[in-house]
């Protein structure tokens, strides 16, 4: 399976067109670092407005907010606050549903959570909503400057054929200040009927004991 496929996990009901929505157009990841929505009872706030901006601004905000933070909640909590980020309110139901954190500014959403569902690993995830899609070399460049290191799958980028590789999703070997090992991914996805919105989604995780 590309580890690039969009998963998305039902909470409560099933899924619907414009699953992104559910929780302010907030996007998650799993433990291998794919993509994944939550939809739950009642989640209808909408994704930001898209908006035009550059790579550079975006992988800016997600180092000062999910990096600075090590994506964990009480580091990205104060770095959302220091960005004049505005908290996002919602009601979960079930009997022990995830303690997550929400932040919204403009055309961006911040979603970070110590544990979410299955994946027990801290993450950060920033996923901006775009007025028009930059090519994924612009996004690498952006984030091999901002994390000062070019991606730790750069091999894997092209294949045997000499062609770039179609499912190639960049990461990023990174440090938190306790020496904990996290890994950041880069997502360019091109909106479509159940997934809306043209998107680039900055994720940090922690990184599992088998080093994924």
């Amino acid at each position: 399976m590309p580890r690039g496929l969009i998963l998305s996990a039902c909470f409560v009901a099933l899924a619907f067109p414009g699953v992104a929505s559910a929780q302010s157009g907030a996007m998650w990841t799993d433990d291998l670092g794919r993509m994944m929505s939550l939809d739950f009872a009642g989640g209808t706030a909408t994704p930001p407005a898209p908006v035009a901006i550059e790579p550079a601004a975006m992988t800016d905000l997600f180092k000062n907010v999910c990096v600075l933070g090590d994506a964990r909640a009480v580091g990205v909590s104060k770095a959302a606050v220091a960005q004049s980020l505005t908290p996002v309110q919602f009601a979960m139901g079930g009997k022990n549903p995830p303690a997550i954190g929400l932040w919204r500014g403009e055309g961006v959403i911040i979603s970070q959570a110590d544990v979410f569902l299955g994946n027990k690993s801290p993450q950060c995830n920033a996923t901006f909503y775009v007025a028009g899609l930059p090519a994924k070399d612009a996004v690498v460049s952006a984030m091999t400057a901002a994390l000062g290191a070019p991606p730790a799958n750069a091999a894997e980028a092209v294949g045997k054929n000499g062609k770039p590789a179609k499912w190639w999703t960049p990461e990023w070997s990174v440090t938190a200040t306790d020496g904990t090992p996290l890994i950041a991914v880069a997502h360019i996805t091109r909106g479509g009927r159940d997934m809306p919105g043209d998107r680039i989604q900055l994720s940090l995780r922690v990184a599992s004991k088998k080093g994924r």
